[in-house]
């Protein structure tokens, strides 16, 4: 949860408030905290007082580690999800038709736009933003995918076979809506996850 620093507190709500970012840690210790006020990760002590300095740096460097390995779990489970969906959307649209090549190319393609975004983001948080807003797209895309699909096996259909035409064209228009509604679900469950984490903060006004 985001709160004030000391001298945020002080500043924007005046000097007698006691609504600070103070018993994060215990005396003689520093910790790490989201500063409204400041508007970035900053190290605090027991009081909620901005440290700066030696152990500024030495606490900043342990947080630099710790975004590199989120950035890594973000490449390896959203970069993966990203990619599985986007495969399937593409995989769906091109049907047969696309070789083995062509499949291996996609996926590497897609899995190598994934990491661009995780690693071009600010922090893991606006990395997985990134990503649960893909993922979101491509759930969308899904029932789109299944209409390219329908029109291609519609389009292989014997001629003069009536019976096998519509038994094809009611399960094509039942497929296409399954895909709708699942697309539509994960779509909203990825963009509520997406647009809620890795929101910049808006310092509050004076």
């Amino acid at each position: 949860m985001a709160e004030y620093c000391r001298d945020c507190s002080i500043r924007y709500l005046g000097p007698e408030t006691t609504k600070f970012a103070g018993g994060l840690c215990k005396r003689g210790e520093i910790t790490t905290m989201l500063c409204e006020g400041c508007g970035e990760i900053i190290d605090v002590d027991y009081r909620g007082q901005r440290i700066t300095g030696e152990y500024h740096y030495e606490h900043n460097e342990k947080a630099s580690v710790m975004g590199v390995v989120w950035k890594l779990i973000a490449s390896l489970f959203g970069g993966l999800l990203f990619t599985f969906l986007g495969f399937i959307v593409f995989s769906m649209a091109v049907g047969e038709r696309g070789g083995d090549t062509t499949y291996k190319l996609v996926f590497l393609a897609l899995f190598s736009l994934s990491l661009f975004l995780v690693w071009t983001a600010n922090n893991a948080s606006k990395a997985w933003r990134r990503l649960l807003i893909g993922c979101a797209l491509f759930s969308l895309a899904l029932p789109l995918s299944s209409i390219v699909l329908s029109a291609l096996m519609m389009s292989e259909t014997p001629l003069g076979v009536s019976g096998y035409s519509s038994g094809q064209l009611i399960g094509s228009g039942a497929f296409t809506m399954f895909t709708g509604f699942i697309g539509l679900f994960m779509a909203a469950i990825f963009l509520i996850i997406g647009l809620l984490i890795g929101r910049d903060n808006k310092s509050p006004d004076r």
